[in-house]
């Protein structure tokens, strides 16, 4: 899982489009929440796409330097989305975009959980 070049497999892949997916409706939400007068739900919309959009970097990038981050990257990335998903429910504001992008976390939650798990065990040694 440190590896300088991490290995993209259907569960990266996976990771990618949702994390991608999550931070493309932040953005996108970002300059409505602006317009309402709410600047801090439209700053924070921000800061979430671009924690989504850094942690993806910083776990997939094929940048030796950034190996001993990946783990620490994951975990960031489940607290992002679990943050999001509880800040959701904390806010009340319910629709449909909301939903959607509620399961787009949940997946990622579980996708990243996954693969981090089957990454760390192909890179422990077999015992004897």
């Amino acid at each position: 899982m440190n590896d300088a070049r991490p290995t993209l497999g259907p569960l990266a892949a996976g990771v990618i489009l949702l994390t991608l997916g999550a931070a493309a409706i932040h953005l996108y939400l970002a300059p409505i929440e602006f317009g309402t007068g709410a600047t801090l739900f439209g700053v924070l919309f921000v800061l979430n796409g671009l924690g989504y959009l850094t942690m993806l970097a910083v776990i997939y990038a094929p940048l030796g330097f950034l190996a001993p981050f990946r783990l620490a990257a994951r975990v960031i990335l489940i607290v992002i989305a679990a943050a999001s998903i509880g800040a959701y429910f904390y806010v009340g504001v319910f629709d449909t975009i909301g939903w959607v992008e509620k399961a787009v976390e949940a997946g990622l939650i579980l996708l990243v959980l996954i693969e981090t798990v089957s990454a760390r065990g192909a890179a422990e040694p077999a015992p004897r």
